[in-house]
């Protein structure tokens, strides 16, 4: 009912704290019968931007954050297109693309459009960090070639710039964790190889493509994967 109060009270706590009040309202919501969705979600969405751009948001907290964002948009409000679009253009993507199964769902593909052009956004201003910020960095990636048409071509050449990097290779190599591992990790790791292997061995940054694929392939083996051709 009272978008600031919510803003002032998660700002207040701490991530446990935050967590609570998350789940708590997520609870709460559908009996609220004056709730302001699209202010609550734009106050959101402004927490969310705050706590990526400072490296705190976390995959509980962005859990915490998405699971209230769709219990809201699930209220079907007047303004529902506004308050998805809202979402899709100002969210982070780690935020937005857990929230964009809903409008797959529902079809809204004027949103799943406006999601994609963010992608592609952040791809092009990787050297600013954009997008090695993002804590769902390898699902963004996975979704993205999914919404278009299993074009994985673009997901790669995201990839290739970013382990240009120190920062990037080392943002990539967050994806290769223990619990991050899944079909979707699994599918980009065996298209990064084939891409990598692809190219020309007098690159000037084929030293880190052969430390990307050594740390694919080492995940590969702990878990047992398939390894690429």
């Amino acid at each position: 009912m009272e978008p600031e109060e919510l803003e002032k009270e998660l700002n207040h706590e701490d991530d446990e704290g935050k967590l609570f009040l998350l789940k708590w309202l997520s609870a709460y919501a559908p009996s609220c019968k004056e709730s302001d969705i699209k202010g609550c979600i734009d106050k959101l969405t402004k927490i969310s931007q705050k706590l990526t751009s400072d490296s705190l948001l976390t995959k509980e907290l962005a859990r915490g954050i998405t699971d209230l964002m769709i219990r809201l948009l699930r209220l079907k409000p007047p303004n529902y297109e506004q308050c998805l679009q809202d979402i899709v253009n100002n969210s982070p993507l780690s935020i937005s693309v857990i929230v964009l199964f809903i409008a797959e769902k529902d079809q809204e593909n004027h949103a799943i459009k406006n999601w994609s052009d963010q992608v592609r956004k952040s791809i092009r201003e990787i050297r600013e960090n954009n997008l090695l910020q993002e804590i769902y960095l390898h699902l963004i990636l996975h979704r993205f070639t999914q919404l278009n048409d299993n074009d994985n071509s673009e997901s790669y050449a995201a990839i290739d710039q970013m382990c240009k990097t120190e920062k990037g290779l080392a943002a990539f190599r967050k994806i290769f964790t223990q619990e991050s591992l899944g079909p979707a990790t699994n599918e980009l790791m065996r298209g990064i190889i084939q891409s990598i292997k692809g190219k020309d061995e007098s690159s000037l940054e084929i030293s880190s493509h052969k430390e990307v694929i050594k740390l694919i392939e080492e995940q590969q083996a702990k878990l047992k994967m398939p390894e690429a051709n």
